[in-house]
């Protein structure tokens, strides 16, 4: 499958990847994507597509991208599986797995999970 970007992730005026964005996208709160991200919460505020990001954006965009895929393109159903256990996961939800600061072994995990029989 072919990943498609998601336009809403990135700052409207660039190329860059947003960290507001994708906390608005997740459904989820700049504190929580400050910890996802192991930033403060000011350097989201003030700069949330500083460059120092766009790594951890980039993957965690990556992560966003593929799960969408699979759920054919639906943000609700996205944000669902961002927040429900997982058995692939040990039962996890994927956002605890992020907030544990685990953002490469879930991004190894959803490509297995894609590679395999889907999500």
């Amino acid at each position: 499958m072919v990943k498609e970007l998601v336009p809403q992730l990135h700052e409207p005026e660039g190329q860059n990847l947003d960290a507001k964005r994708v906390a608005e996208y997740l459904g989820i709160t700049i504190e929580e994507m400050a910890q996802i991200l192991d930033t403060n919460r000011s350097t989201l505020t003030r700069h949330p597509a500083t460059a120092k990001l766009q790594d951890k954006l980039g993957v965690l965009a990556g992560i966003i991208a593929s799960v969408q895929g699979e759920l054919e393109g639906n943000q609700e159903l996205t944000r669902m599986w961002f927040r429900t256990g997982n058995r692939r996961l040990a039962g996890q939800t994927p956002l605890q797995i992020l907030k544990e600061g685990k953002l490469e072994v879930l991004a190894r995990a959803v490509y297995r999970m894609e590679t395999a029989d889907g999500l």
